[in-house]
């Protein structure tokens, strides 16, 4: 039976990209138990390394219908809509944020979602939850100064792009946008 070890192949195998071997591992473990939970969403990666979103979601809902604690089931396909643009991700990053409420990635995601959904007040927000647990989050101050570029409020920028310039002394999107930052504020000296 040996499930557990059947399960580190089939992700040993999908990061090396020997799918058709993985997924014979995956098959035997399914077979022996439907709902394994962990087999489920190893599916659901094979089927995304096959450019198949939708079994992919398929298989991920199905390992979170078989435990409802798996985080990054949840996780997953929070992205998944995210990426389509589909308010379901929130969601999905709120069940994995009950699960583990202090991951700032899933906050930073969150924020990412809002932010391309041009709702930049709940993409703050969350940025803001991301800083919180994790104080030296660059990108999280660097989309916060972005923001703030778009809503004309340029010190705030320059004071965000200087804060992720302090974290990551190598850090060029910050440097660059706080240079246009300056440009927009009419400061050309310091841009």
């Amino acid at each position: 039976r040996n499930i557990d070890c059947r399960l580190n192949l089939a992700e040993l195998y999908l990061a090396v990209g020997e799918l058709k071997k993985g997924q014979k591992r995956l098959n035997e473990v399914l077979n022996f138990d439907p709902k394994n939970a962990s087999a489920l969403f190893l599916n659901g990666n094979y089927a995304l390394m096959k450019y198949d979103t939708l079994k992919a979601m398929k298989y991920i809902q199905s390992a979170i219908n078989a435990d409802q604690n798996l985080f990054k089931a949840y996780d997953q396909m929070g992205v998944l809509y995210s990426a389509k643009g589909d308010i379901l991700a929130l969601d999905y990053f709120n069940a994995a944020l009950r699960l583990k409420p202090n991951h700032f990635d899933i906050h930073y995601k969150v924020g990412m979602f809002y932010q391309s959904l041009n709702a930049y007040d709940a993409s703050i927000q969350a940025y803001e939850r991301v800083l919180n647990i994790n104080p030296e989050h660059k990108t999280s101050m660097h989309n916060i100064a972005v923001i703030a570029v778009f809503n004309e409020n340029y010190n705030k920028a320059v004071e965000y792009f200087s804060q992720a310039i302090s974290v990551d002394a190598s850090y060029l999107e910050a440097y660059f946008g706080r240079a246009y930052t300056y440009e927009l504020m009419g400061d050309f000296i310091k841009s």
